[in-house]
């Protein structure tokens, strides 16, 4: 037990038997300047109106009963202010404090407050279209950073990229390389890529000396800029356990599954000619397309099947560290993930 913990429980206990009251929540907290000692308690201050008393008479008696009990390590208590109960840790706290911090060096502070417990942690995600861009070094910087501090909060965690090598984005990626293997000045489309890095891999295509299919030419932009990201990230000192492809989970068969899943349960209606799933009904805004009057999938549908895939690896928790851009897609994943039949009793964003 921890002196912190050791010392709350001494506080609970005087405060149940001076008052027969339970203390909840915190007890103690650091003192706004070192003078004060080593820990503060305003539960003085707490207890005026119940007690009909001082905030100082009443931090008097607890300091008293504080004094009687022999806490461990414990060199004085003092009340000052209003009523603030300061407690001083005896010099030997300190002193052995820099002995354990010396001998567990990088260790000091690790703690097993996650038990183990499997997390799994889905940060950057950047797709594989163009280089890194500043909110991209912010969302990896801030995803590791989390990972690292569960990971030394004694929980088992997973970092995972997830790689959108698929869609509408991905086929413009592939248009933009084609016209700039061309002569053309004008981009095939107002959403083209134009950066100068669409010209670099198209002159390396060019530069083979054979006919590239427009396949080949998607694949070759994608595992160049994907190589690009990877690099950036490794300089950037941000690793990952997995690298999970979007194209890979259409493969797979698992976007179907979830597709058929909604249907089966009758969770989707047709509206001009595209598939709409009933967020609504899960507490979405409107309900969303998942299937476009094409037959193509919307980006929702494949975000779902792979949420669903995560949860089927076993983890315990699972975190995403979304973009700036992304704020309306957190309701629509609530419901898909509720319609899924999952529980998301627990689930918060930031």
């Amino acid at each position: 037990m921890s002196l912190e913990e050791s010392w709350s429980q001494a506080v609970r206990a005087a405060a149940k038997r001076l008052w027969s009251v339970d203390l909840e929540g915190a007890v103690l907290e650091p003192p706004t300047d070192p003078k004060f000692g080593d820990a503060t308690c305003n539960v003085a201050m707490r207890l005026a109106k119940q007690l009909k008393k001082p905030p100082r008479a009443i931090a008097d008696e607890l300091a008293a009963e504080l004094r009687k009990a022999g806490l461990p390590h414990l060199a004085k208590v003092d009340v000052a202010g209003a009523g603030f109960v300061n407690l001083t840790a005896a010099p030997e706290v300190h002193q052995e404090e820099v002995k354990r911090i010396l001998e567990e060096g990088a260790n000091y502070g690790r703690s097993k407050l996650g038990a183990g417990r499997k997390v799994l942690v889905e940060h950057c995600s950047a797709n594989p279209t163009g280089p890194l861009h500043i909110a991209h070094g912010r969302q990896a910087a801030v995803g590791d950073s989390l990972a690292n501090l569960l990971d030394f909060a004694g929980f088992k965690v997973h970092r995972e990229f997830y790689i959108n090598d698929t869609g509408n984005q991905i086929e413009m990626l592939g248009k933009s390389i084609l016209w700039r293997m061309g002569g053309d000045p004008n981009p095939p489309d107002e959403n083209a890529y134009k950066g100068e890095y669409i010209k670099t891999i198209a002159d390396e295509i060019k530069a083979q000396g054979r006919p590239f299919s427009p396949e080949e030419i998607k694949q070759v932009g994608k595992d160049r800029l994907l190589e690009a990201i990877k690099k950036d990230l490794e300089m950037f000192r941000v690793r990952y356990d997995t690298w999970t492809s979007e194209e890979s989970l259409h493969k797979s068969g698992k976007v179907d599954e979830v597709l058929n899943f909604f249907t089966s349960w009758g969770l989707t209606y047709t509206k001009d000619g595209a598939t709409y799933l009933k967020t609504t009904d899960h507490g979405d805004a409107e309900d969303k397309p998942i299937v476009k009057a094409d037959g193509q999938f919307v980006y929702r549908l494949p975000d779902m099947a792979y949420h669903r895939d995560k949860y089927a690896r076993g983890y315990d928790i699972l975190i995403d560290l979304w973009g700036p851009d992304h704020h309306a897609h957190i309701a629509t994943m609530k419901a898909g993930m509720k319609a899924l039949n999952f529980n998301l009793a627990p689930i918060d964003q930031v």
